[in-house]
């Protein structure tokens, strides 16, 4: 009962912060001189995901609603400069995702102890991205991913920042 009672202002919360985010990046006043565009993907938790992980984290002994963060994310999937060389697009593309970091900051309430910066500190397999949890509303948003070209491997195209 609590996640169907949470999921449909979660998900008009949701889609409000993309359209948020993407108006701010818009106006931003040096977005476009580090990328060509920014895409942001929306996702909601499935209820299988989100009932697996409400099981595992009641087996750990912690109350599963109050530990479930990501029930809804946004992946801002930057995309290089194509009129650059690739190293500078690169380099640029990685500053454009701290500005969507920065942009997320400034829109929303940041959880501070689940923020995390895979591009100064990349994971062992190469992974590079910035996560931020933020409170939007009510709504905790765990999922804002940004990250680059070269990160998303498999994943998507382009440098993508993630907020968790």
């Amino acid at each position: 009962r609590w996640l169907e009672a949470a999921m449909e202002p979660a998900e008009r919360a949701l889609y409000a912060a993309q359209q948020q985010l993407l108006a701010a990046l818009s106006a931003h006043p040096h977005f476009s001189e580090k990328a060509s565009g920014c895409v942001l993907r929306t996702r909601t938790k499935s209820l299988f995901s989100m009932m697996k992980k409400m099981v595992r984290l009641s087996k750990q002994g912690k109350q599963a609603s109050g530990q479930v963060f990501d029930l809804l994310g946004i992946r801002a999937v930057v995309q290089p400069r194509e009129d650059l060389p690739e190293p500078e697009a690169e380099a640029a593309a990685v500053e454009a995702c701290y500005i969507i970091e920065s942009v997320a900051k400034q829109l929303w309430q940041v959880v501070p102890e689940r923020t995390k910066d895979y591009i100064s500190r990349p994971k062992p397999n190469g992974y590079r991205s910035v996560h931020l949890t933020v409170h939007i509303n009510s709504i905790v948003l765990n999922d804002m991913e940004g990250r680059g070209r070269r990160s998303s491997g498999s994943v998507d195209e382009g440098e993508h920042i993630h907020s968790t």
